[in-house]
């Protein structure tokens, strides 16, 4: 049987630590060319008219810029009450911003919508879990607040794109209790095997957890 070594040990970790810092520049890469990108597209589109838009509208205090909302709402309906449609926006999780989707929102408003349209943390700066809690807290503070933004508690809508729509799907399931605590326990577990396991170890129950995931979020939205 042969014997690990100290300086093999150290070698793999410096591998790991080497692919992980490639990734993560890469992330990065990405984020920046994406919002690059943006800019130019923007350059493209026209802000419909008949919109009102309250920006950067914190719904943790925690002073994180991820962790804020814009709000449209028709122009001259302030004292109407709307039906409500939160938007999350895309980019795989790991792209991606609230502004990017705002002539969307602002289009959905002039339907007669009242839009909250939120942002959250990003990969590689957080763990999708994050992301779960940041919107879920997001709902929280939209229906702590809806009576003070005349939206209809109703008839409330979500609409998402790309990985918008994941955290979407996975945060309505949540809403259950039950399904709650089992996300709760999966994260606890995950959080452990990152601290204590190697990556190839992650990596194979990587699978395995998002088939739990899955099959506990399909019967909670079917119930």
């Amino acid at each position: 049987m042969s014997k690990v070594t100290v300086p093999s040990v150290c070698r793999r970790h410096e591998r790991t630590r080497y692919m992980q810092d490639l990734m993560r520049n890469q992330f990065y890469k990405q984020r920046s060319d994406f919002e690059l990108s943006a800019i130019e597209r923007d350059k493209t589109q026209v802000m419909p008219e008949g919109v009102s838009v309250q920006t950067d509208i914190p719904y943790m205090n925690d002073g994180d810029k991820a962790h804020r909302m814009d709000v449209y709402r028709p122009e001259g309906s302030e004292s109407t009450t709307l039906p409500v449609v939160i938007n999350i926006h895309g980019g795989g999780l790991l792209i991606g911003s609230k502004e990017f989707n705002r002539f969307f929102c602002a289009k959905l408003s002039r339907l007669g919508y009242l839009v909250f349209s939120i942002e959250y943390r990003l990969v590689p700066d957080c763990m999708v879990f994050d992301q779960f809690s940041d919107v879920c807290n997001a709902f929280k503070y939209i229906n702590a607040h809806l009576g003070e933004y005349n939206g209809d508690s109703n008839h409330i809508y979500g609409v998402a794109d790309s990985g918008g729509a994941y955290l979407l799907t996975y945060t309505a399931a949540m809403a259950r209790n039950v399904v709650r605590e089992v996300y709760i326990l999966l994260f606890n577990v995950c959080l452990m095997l990152k601290l204590t396991s190697s990556s190839v170890v992650l990596y194979l129950i990587a699978p395995l957890f998002s088939l739990i995931l899955s099959t506990i979020t399909i019967v909670a939205l079917i119930e």
